[in-house]
């Protein structure tokens, strides 16, 4: 069975394995379609990139309370106190935990030869660069070569072609030098992005992408009807942000629930997969007309554009109702045979903007 292993920069930051590819990856694995591979030291890289993140959102924050205060002395503007360290802890906790609940396989640091990886550094093989550097890309290269030598098909998923790619440039196969390490029965493939492993494994089936679209046309209002009944209470969220800088900056939703009185203006299928009963499992993307609550900034609170998920503050920012547009990305579950949606749940909210 196809192993597929993520490196750090597969998983990502923001959030760390938080797109709609890595959904798609964890359902083929649940499904047995694939074996996902998230090594710990991979996954331990993406978090501390997400926590230097945070830490640069947090300091330009900092920057601009400091402003703030000498704009308007008079108010006190106080910061939420951020442990980035405990966050990036919790952080990893979380995601490790929910990797294992899914059976995720999740390789420790391997057993290194050091004389071998000096050897590398010193000679610039890959997967080291020309300066030396890349001891967690050879400790990434051992687990999947480890894989391999088990006799399994390994799609190492990188964008870091200085490490593994033929002539280290971008679009290249797997370096040939790598390749031949490989003793057992399997190989390594180096693929650039999730989406082109996606596409190469099928694990989205145009005919599943054509059925879902086919129900959905076929049930026409029905379907927003159902749909909108199924979310809503699985649409209620306590806070969502939305920053909207052509209409409204900040532009600060504070709810979004399709329990209220809502039209569907439409729905478009981004992806689609048969499962193993049959059904058809699709992300659908929902765009709504709805009430939506807003904040729109006062002169005093004019220097907060550009932050992004500034809390309101009750004497800077005032609260309004207005008519919007809102998009949900959902997961639903669709019954070519009988034109049922046999289970819907909400994703998440991707945008918000002011009715026309």
């Amino acid at each position: 069975m196809t192993h597929v292993l993520l490196d750090a920069n597969a998983i990502g930051v923001d959030p760390p394995l938080g797109k709609i590819e890595h959904r798609v990856l964890l359902d083929a694995h649940r499904s047995d379609g694939i074996v996902l591979v998230v090594p710990h030291l991979a996954l331990r890289e993406a978090v501390g990139s997400w926590q230097r993140s945070l830490m640069s959102q947090y300091a330009k924050l900092r920057d601009t309370r400091q402003k703030l205060a000498k704009l308007a002395p008079s108010y006190k503007l106080s910061l939420p106190v951020l442990d980035h360290a405990q966050a990036a802890e919790d952080l990893l906790t979380e995601l490790s935990q929910a990797l294992e609940a899914a059976n995720v396989r999740m390789p420790g640091t391997p057993s290194a030869d050091h004389e071998d990886l000096i050897d590398r550094a010193i000679k610039r093989r890959q997967p080291f660069d020309k300066n030396g550097s890349g001891y967690r890309d050879a400790l990434l290269w051992q687990i999947a070569r480890e894989v391999a030598d088990g006799g399994s098909e390994v799609l190492l998923v990188s964008n870091d072609p200085a490490a593994f790619a033929q002539d280290r440039k971008g679009g290249m196969p797997l370096a040939s030098s790598l390749a031949d390490e490989i003793s057992g029965e399997g190989s390594v493939k180096l693929v650039p992005e999730i989406k082109a492993v996606i596409a190469e494994l099928g694990l989205v089936a145009p005919e599943a992408l054509a059925a879902a679209e086919a129900v959905i046309e076929r049930l026409g209002d029905d379907f927003g009807e159902q749909l909108l009944d199924r979310l809503e209470t699985e649409l209620i969220h306590p806070i969502h942000t939305w920053i909207t800088k052509e209409i409204i900056n900040p532009f600060l939703a504070s709810e979004a629930s399709l329990g209220v009185p809502a039209k569907l203006l439409s729905a478009t299928v981004e992806e689609a997969r048969r499962g193993d009963n049959g059904a058809i499992e699709a992300t659908i993307h929902l765009k709504v007309r709805q009430p939506i609550s807003v904040y729109l900034p006062t002169p005093a609170s004019e220097q907060f554009e550009g932050i992004g998920t500034i809390q309101p503050l009750d004497d800077l920012i005032d609260g309004v109702e207005f008519d919007g547009l809102v998009e949900h990305r959902c997961r639903v579950v669709l019954d070519p045979m009988t034109d049922r949606l046999l289970s819907a749940e909400a994703l998440e909210a991707t945008a918000a903007s002011l009715a026309p």
